[in-house]
Order: structure tokens, then C-alpha cells, then sequence
């Protein structure tokens, strides 16, 4: 087992730790986004990631509950962060025709 450094002391003593690899998985949002908030700083403080001994982000079910509740506040949905996306009506309506066109199947190297 790995020893924990002297100055290490543990704050939250039998609190549940909820890991990006698990919280990404709560929030239906890629590990690389969650990180992203933080190096961006755009979690608020009180919902910013603590770090055990190996330096591992980890969160608390309170702070997980309170992010969920920020996502809809900030409304951070999936896609909005893109700035240079904005569509008009009749770009949607062409990507949608796109959608929904068959493809061209190619036979030539069927027929062998």
C-alpha cells in the first residue's frame, strides 16, 4: 500500500470521493471537458475539484449534486461551447435533408 505523505491530512474523513472517470459518467460529459472547466476556471470555487495525495481530482456527492444543478443553470449543454456554430434555419434544414438522403453505394468491387 502507498504511504501518504506527512503533510497529508485528510479533510473530509469517510466522505465519499466521486472520480472524473465517474463523474463524466454522471454529467454525460468527456473527462477532457470536466478538466477543461477546471484549467478555465469556470467551475465556481466551491465546486472546484479537490486532490487526494497522488494529485487525483476527486469531488464530493454534495459538490456533485451542486454541478449538476450548474450545468442547467449555465446552461452547458453538449455542443453550445461552440462559438463559431451558429446555423441558421436553412443550414439545419439542409443538414437534416443530408441526414436523411440514401448514400451511394459503391458495386464495382462486388461483381468480382
Amino acid at each position: 500500500m502507498e504511504e501518504k505523505p506527512e503533510d497529508y491530512e485528510d479533510d473530509q474523513e469517510g466522505a465519499t470521493r466521486i472520480y472524473i472517470r465517474e463523474a463524466s459518467e454522471i454529467f454525460n460529459r468527456r473527462m477532457g471537458t470536466i478538466r477543461r472547466w477546471e484549467q478555465e476556471k469556470v467551475l465556481p470555487p466551491h465546486l472546484m475539484p479537490q486532490r487526494g495525495y497522488r494529485g487525483w481530482r476527486y469531488w464530493t456527492e454534495p459538490q456533485i449534486s451542486q454541478i449538476k444543478q450548474w450545468i442547467i443553470d449555465s446552461d452547458r449543454r453538449p455542443g453550445k461551447g461552440l462559438p463559431h456554430y451558429n446555423p441558421t434555419e436553412k443550414d439545419l434544414d439542409r443538414a437534416i435533408e443530408m441526414m436523411r438522403k440514401p448514400r451511394k453505394v459503391q458495386t464495382s468491387h462486388l461483381s468480382d
